[in-house]
């Protein structure tokens, strides 16, 4: 049996909080998004309205703003919510079928989805092998949009938001940006994340809609903006990856998962790869997924001294060996890359003994990669996290939960 905890203390029980104000101005606005100046009694302060939800404002309107977010100081950009517009006594728009999302809140809207009017979706239980990136940021849609396009321009490319992050995808620049640049083809928001250029259900329909539909080449999964991160091994929404990935192997997609990491990051724990990435491939990704990994630097190192962790010093070398100690076999693969972090030099666990991914291939244009190895798991102080030194994995979650006691199916 569990230990007791001690209670949640009453500071954890929040309740949103609003306030009325003036609109003062619009300051930007595009389909289904404004922002706006508000005065809520100390002067002006920005906000933004939804106006798929709410219907749009205008200079002099009353307005109910929920303030929450910018009481507690979250990654909101100083934003507040507009929730009503007082100057009206109702507002309605007719939805386009019967599935709601916001479900059972005072927003909740008729979205539809394709799925309702896509015939041909009802038996689909494939994608036709299409490469998918899942990816655990929003901010990574952008460098695997461009990645993409530098390699096949001709390439569709759709981006699946789901929603694990922000609902409305009418809130993200990137997207807006994306499209006016002509690096996406076409959005799809899935679960509760709602005006996508199609919605759909969920992860798995929106990959079908994503292939059958839009007929994509290639699609990406991320929520939308705003993680949710907690600093604890798993109280953060970027493991939702780990099931996008299994969901793409699922219905026969070819699996890519994206890394997170970093050199600049001031917290131990997102230092080079970061243990959000980690700790979804170990543990919430059941199924094999590629994971290229960039090289970083230049020159091969000439001498055994580690380099520091600036990324200018971080070096390419050359490896001729790779230890497993799960299964304690050393496997020679000459001439294969790694990349020398300064930092304990650990190996790498082999987290599969299925055989490599059979029929697995990129459209003709995209780089071809290589079934490595998965992360290994993480030091007992929760902090500082094992790093992989190879060009890319190939991963399975169903294995260790520690190099020295195999998880067995």
């Amino acid at each position: 049996m569990a230990t007791p905890r001690a209670a949640v203390p009453d500071t954890l029980r929040i309740v949103p909080s609003f306030r009325t104000g003036e609109v003062l101005s619009i300051l930007h606005e595009r389909a289904g998004l404004q922002r706006v100046e508000v005065d809520l009694g100390g002067g002006a302060e920005r906000a933004y309205v939804l106006t798929q939800l709410t219907g749009d404002v205008a200079p002099g309107d009353r307005v109910v703003v929920n303030t929450t977010a910018v009481e507690l100081g979250l990654g909101t950009g100083g934003w507040h919510v507009v929730h009503w517009n007082a100057e009206r006594s109702e507002w309605s728009e007719p939805g386009p079928g019967h599935i709601i999302k916001a479900r059972y809140t005072s927003l909740q809207a008729d979205v539809g989805s394709t799925e309702e009017h896509a015939e041909h979706l009802a038996e689909v239980e494939s994608i036709d092998g299409m490469p998918v990136v899942a990816a655990a940021l929003h901010s990574q849609v952008p460098a695997v949009a461009v990645g993409v396009k530098e390699r096949r321009p001709d390439a569709r490319l759709a981006y699946v938001m789901t929603d694990g992050a922000a609902l409305p995808l009418a809130l993200s620049d990137v997207v807006a940006d994306l499209r006016a640049a002509g690096l996406l083809d076409a959005s799809i928001t899935c679960g509760h994340a709602f005006g996508g250029d199609y919605e759909a259900v969920s992860v798995f329909s929106a990959l079908a809609v994503a292939r059958h539909v839009i007929g994509a080449d290639v699609a990406v999964v991320a929520m939308g903006p705003g993680i949710v991160g907690t600093g604890t091994r798993l109280g953060f929404s970027g493991l939702e990856s780990g099931q996008a990935l299994d969901a793409v192997t699922a219905l026969g997609g070819v699996a890519i998962a994206c890394l997170r990491a970093s050199f600049a990051d001031p917290r131990p724990r997102h230092v080079t790869v970061s243990h959000h990435t980690l700790t979804t491939l170990r543990l919430a990704a059941r199924e094999r997924a590629l994971v290229p990994i960039p090289l970083v630097g230049g020159a091969k190192s000439s001498g055994s001294a580690r380099p520091s962790r600036d990324p200018a010093s971080v070096t390419a070398t050359t490896s001729s060996t790779s230890t497993c100690p799960m299964s304690s076999r050393s496997s020679t693969k000459p001439g294969s890359r790694s990349t020398r972090w300064d930092g304990p030099q650990r190996t790498i666990p082999c987290f599969s003994r299925r055989p490599p991914l059979q029929g697995a291939s990129l459209p003709t244009g995209f780089p071809s990669a290589t079934p490595v190895r998965t992360p290994a798991s993480p030091d007992p102080d929760g902090d500082h996290w094992n790093r992989p030194s190879r060009t890319a994995h190939q991963s399975r979650g169903d294995t260790a939960r520690h190099p020295a006691t195999p998880h067995h199916r």
